[in-house]
């Protein structure tokens, strides 16, 4: 399973997860942060995001653990090869939780597309505006609240190309696959 090499295209929610980092910088001073985010493969649904300093494996269990608390289980998550990713205690939690891991490999765009293209989604809607401007907060709990807020009121609910025009909210909640709660 690690090395899977085929289109993904599930058809129920929380069958396959996506999980990257997307860094940004921000606030007056220009710091520099990075957003984890999960999304859902089957509806493009953000399931939760969390902003800190660097992309690590802290981070990424830790957005791991808001949305496992909100939405239950998932079957498998696609990750790249980040340092976040890779590491032995992201394999260890995956594994004793039932969460099957796929590493993508470099050069195997068709695996992390959709993510990609939620990235340039976000980066338009929202992050271009965060860097030199006085009026953003650096902190990363800040900014973790802005991201979310963003994902709950505006993208989840904006028609998705790749949907058929339908919202990833729409989507998601109408899904017959019960979801599995911890």
């Amino acid at each position: 399973a690690d090395r899977d090499m085929r289109r993904f295209a599930y058809a129920h929610r929380l069958q396959m997860v996506r999980a990257d980092g997307k860094h940004f910088r921000c606030g007056p001073r220009r710091r520099r942060r990075v957003v984890v985010t999960l999304l859902d493969d089957a509806s493009r649904y953000a399931l939760g995001a969390v902003v800190g300093t660097a992309e690590s494996a802290a981070l990424f269990l830790m957005t791991l653990w808001i949305v496992l608390r909100r939405w239950g289980l998932f079957s498998s998550c696609y990750l790249d090869n980040g340092t976040g990713f890779i590491a032995h205690a992201v394999a260890t939690i995956s594994s004793r939780l039932g969460i099957g891991v796929i590493h993508g490999t470099k050069g195997y765009a068709e695996g992390h597309g959709k993510i990609e293209r939620y990235h340039r989604t976000l980066k338009a809607d929202l992050l271009r505006s965060f860097p030199g401007n006085p009026e953003i907060d650096d902190d990363p709990a800040a900014l973790t609240l802005r991201v979310n807020h963003y994902l709950a009121t505006v993208y989840n609910r904006q028609p998705h190309e790749g949907l058929g025009g339908e919202t990833p909210e729409a989507r998601f909640l109408a899904d017959s696959m019960p979801l599995r709660p911890l």
